[in-house]
């Protein structure tokens, strides 16, 4: 387990020395130190703080020996800075910020690397390093924390998990366990829908838990697809320049705050200094579709959070997402979903009724 002791200075620090994969503990523990509340579930717990030190939560799941996950959907009103000590056992931790940033260093004394939002992040220390986190203060983070240990794979290998615990040993065995291993990927949306569906369910027992474990084994599949992608692959390129692609990436979240709105490419073009091909081509690499078709899907998936959340009508959620007209929206809802939205609405409230 993780042993934390905080002092509160100019920041929150944490010390945690690892001795066991359960991530239940160290949140546990985390909730004593932070002075948030503990709640805990089968296989899960969570913190949720609202004080003077952050606001947010902390969420653990304890999938089977040998991995682990935290889930930190938290903004924190000091730099928070926590070291992972060295230990006998060193995790692969598997990291991917879906909003904010931090930084990490190997060892008290080495230059800090800044990890930034949306990549595939890799770390594993040596036997004689330590891993350092520092995380600014007001800033909203949103990450995945992953870890794997080596010699909890076997457990995996005689399950019906044994294709992702050989593929997990095979990266093992890629990595030295004498010096400090970081893998610093790029840019993967494909990746970041996984984590939001962690961070944003709200399920509780069985299904809730399902969901956690699909969506964390999807989050470690994708983590490793990529990274065999990238390390094997002799060059593998952007379509545009890494900063451009980094202001296509702010575009996708321009896009949702204002999707009630008409919104054009030339509106795209003026946000981001970018030229309209090369807007095409970040679109289509991160998202997989056209700026239209990227538009489209981030209006209708809104409409469908508005119908299950809200009680609103058909065409108050047609107006509400800049949708040109409630035929179209019941168009490519069906096309999409296989039921239009008026059906969907009415089976909705039938399971609701049914529960009751």
């Amino acid at each position: 387990m993780f042993r934390a002791k905080l002092v509160f200075i100019n920041l929150i620090k944490m010390s945690l020395v690892l001795k066991k994969n359960n991530v239940v503990n160290i949140v546990k523990n985390v909730a004593t130190d932070l002075g948030g509340t503990f709640t805990k579930e089968f296989g899960s717990a969570t913190v949720r703080l609202d004080n003077e030190k952050g606001q947010g939560f902390i969420k653990a799941y304890e999938m089977f020996p040998g991995l682990g996950a935290i889930i930190y959907n938290i903004t924190f009103n000091e730099p928070f800075q926590f070291t992972l000590s060295k230990s006998p056992v060193d995790p692969l931790y598997f990291i991917f910020c879906l909003e904010g940033q931090f930084k990490h260093r190997f060892g008290k004394n080495g230059a800090y690397t800044d990890l930034d939002r949306k990549r595939n992040v890799i770390l594993k220390s040596g036997h004689d390093e330590v891993n350092e986190v520092v995380i600014p203060a007001d800033t909203p983070l949103k990450i995945s924390v992953i870890s794997v240990l080596e010699d909890r794979m076997q457990h995996l290998k005689n399950t019906d998990r044994s294709i992702l615990g050989t593929y997990l040993e095979e990266i093992f065995t890629e990595i030295s366990n004498d010096k400090p291993y970081r893998f610093l990927g790029k840019i993967r949306i494909s990746t970041a829908n996984y984590v939001r569906i962690i961070m944003d369910h709200q399920k509780k027992g069985v299904v809730g838990r399902l969901l956690a474990e699909s969506s964390i084994l999807n989050i470690l599949a994708s983590q490793l697809d990529y990274h065999d992608q990238e390390t094997e692959a002799e060059r593998l390129n952007y379509p545009i320049k890494e900063s451009e692609l980094e202001r296509v990436v702010d575009l996708g979240e321009f896009v949702a705050s204002r999707i009630n709105k008409p919104i054009s490419i030339e509106d795209l073009k003026r946000e981001s200094g970018l030229s309209p091909k090369k807007l095409q081509l970040g679109f289509r690499y991160l998202y997989d579709r056209s700026i239209n078709g990227y538009i489209s899907n981030v209006r209708i998936e809104k409409a469908r959070q508005l119908i299950e959340e809200t009680d609103l009508t058909i065409s108050e959620i047609v107006y509400s997402c800049g949708l040109s007209s409630r035929s179209y929206f019941s168009k490519i809802f069906k096309e999409k979903y296989g039921i239009n939205p008026s059906e969907y609405k009415k089976q909705l409230k039938t399971v609701r009724t049914d529960s009751e």
